[in-house]
């Protein structure tokens, strides 16, 4: 089992880069892989929408 490193970093980055575009914008984790790995990109971008920061809104599919 691979385990991914999510800092507090990763995260406000994550979500300065999201929060800087339009809400309703939808994106992928493609859009932060100038951020982090990808694996720790997706274990964020879970998170976040478990948090109800972020909505998935398919497969990989996310908007603000």
């Amino acid at each position: 089992m691979i385990t991914y490193m999510v800092t507090s970093d990763t995260k406000k980055r994550l979500l300065d880069k999201i929060k800087a575009g339009n809400r309703g914008n939808a994106f992928t984790s493609k859009d932060f892989y100038d951020i982090a790995p990808r694996g720790t990109i997706d274990v964020t971008l879970s998170r976040l929408a478990s948090e109800g920061t972020i909505r998935r809104i398919g497969r990989g599919l996310y908007d603000y």
